[in-house]
């Protein structure tokens, strides 16, 4: 008897942990504060907008980072033709008072509204815009919230002289201590006009042109800022660099690897190499169809995915450290090659990368890796390169916008299968696979 009086209270109990089990945590909210482009003007539905589909992702549930119990609500306080000052004059209104428990803010405008297109004064139109994204910021960070850009993108009336403005915007914004999307690298048709087919006026992308747009952004961002990555990364402090050998072993595969987790259209890899060999030395691309840089005796070349050769003209296997990058415009089917920070090789290709390499070819049907070479400071975009963010990359003015590896290969303990060290404000991981290495500890080059 005595134990069945004991029974009924411990059931009790039992019966009421779970009221005391902890709450999950409230979902984060992200609000994206923008003109027409960030409403969705142009799109066949709304729910094909940049904006509705980054909406869906952030609250369909779906774990953007492995292990992450971050939940997200969205919302888009977006009106079309809004400039920095009409923004400014709303804030109050349309942010802090209709969403004061925000936690990042995509600050989403255009340098069109802000009066650079037909400017008799560009540089007017330039400070102003300057000026009032950082304002645009202030009260962001006021609120408690972090703020996020996306870069200027392009528009179809954009003169020479101004699409050199919206380079610049681009430069000076990336080289900020806010997170950036780099819209202008997913429909830049080289000139600052919208990429044929892309566009439903000269203001605005159709549907296909805002998922070009949504596919620069990088999926684990928020989740990265919400864990504390509140500011894009430096590589400035890293002095080391990975010393890689040819492994006879590894039959096509390459040291290090990165695998997108969701669709990447355009991109770019970017990295540093020192070597006296030939051989595979990077690829990009989806099965056995990928895209490669070679050194060969001659020059290093570009090989797309379907085996046609690009000649760079320019040998790099001197024993000195050269800044290579890989960018590929998906929307015009453009990839080029940079060297040094300038443009190299242009070719037509179509990639879809399920992979990114590094240090090897990633295929047996390629050359192998070099003999010996020393890797440093790769990185990887969901994005598209100008001439201008090559060379600011080789000078050392590291590009942040939807960049989603920043590895600078000076880990101090490195082991196979194991992630290496990404400062890029993501949650994706970088592999060092089967291969001969050491770490460098001098001799790095000046950034």
């Amino acid at each position: 008897m005595m134990f069945q009086s004991l029974a009924r209270p411990l059931l009790l109990i039992s019966m009421l942990i779970p009221a005391f089990a902890a709450e999950p945590a409230p979902p984060l909210k992200l609000v994206v504060l923008g003109s027409s482009v960030a409403w969705g003007h142009g799109a066949d539905k709304p729910e094909l907008s940049w904006a509705s589909r980054l909406g869906y992702l952030l609250e369909t549930g779906e774990p953007l980072a492995p292990g992450s119990e971050i939940k997200w609500k969205f919302a888009n306080a977006s009106i079309p033709g809004d400039n920095t000052a009409k923004v400014l004059k709303r804030y109050d209104k349309d942010l802090l008072a209709a969403h004061p428990d925000a936690k990042i803010v995509v600050i989403a405008l255009s340098l069109a509204n802000e009066g650079m297109v037909h400017a008799e004064h560009p540089q007017q139109v330039f400070d102003s815009f300057k000026d009032g994204l950082e304002k645009i910021a202030a009260r962001v960070r006021a609120q408690g919230a972090q703020p996020v850009f996306t870069l200027a993108y392009p528009q179809n009336t954009y003169t020479a002289e101004q699409y050199g403005y919206v380079k610049r915007m681009n430069l000076l914004l990336n080289s900020g201590a806010i997170p950036c999307v780099n819209f202008l690298g997913a429909l830049d048709d080289g000139s600052g006009h919208w990429a044929p087919g892309y566009f439903f006026d000269d203001g605005h992308p159709n549907s296909r042109g805002y998922e070009e747009l949504f596919e620069t952004i990088v999926p684990t961002l928020f989740d990265a800022i919400a864990m504390g990555k509140t500011t894009p990364p430096q590589w400035k402090d890293a002095t080391g660099f990975l010393h890689l050998e040819r492994d006879p072993s590894a039959n096509g595969s390459a040291p290090l690897s990165f695998r997108p987790s969701r669709a990447m259209h355009s991109f770019t890899e970017s990295f540093r190499i020192r070597t006296r060999d030939t051989g595979s030395i990077a690829a990009a691309g989806a099965g056995e169809s990928r895209a490669t840089l070679e050194i060969r005796p001659e020059a290093l070349v570009y090989i797309g995915p379907g085996g046609a050769v690009t000649d760079t003209g320019v040998k790099i296997q001197d024993g000195a450290w050269h800044h290579i990058a890989l960018s590929h415009r998906h929307a015009t089917g453009v990839t080029l090659v940079y060297i040094d920070g300038v443009l190299r090789a242009t070719t037509q290709d179509q990639i879809e990368p399920d992979l990114f390499a590094l240090g090897g070819p990633a295929t047996s049907e390629r050359a192998p890796a070099p003999a010996a070479a020393d890797y440093q400071d790769l990185a990887i975009y969901r994005s598209a390169w100008t001439e201008d963010e090559a060379m600011a990359q080789h000078r050392g003015e590291l590009q942040q916008a939807s960049m989603e590896i920043c590895a600078p290969l000076a880990d101090r303990e490195l082991k196979l299968g194991e992630p290496i060290e990404n400062r890029a404000q993501s949650m994706s991981r970088l592999i060092l696979g089967t291969a001969k290495f050491s770490i460098g500890e001098a001799a790095a080059p000046e950034k």
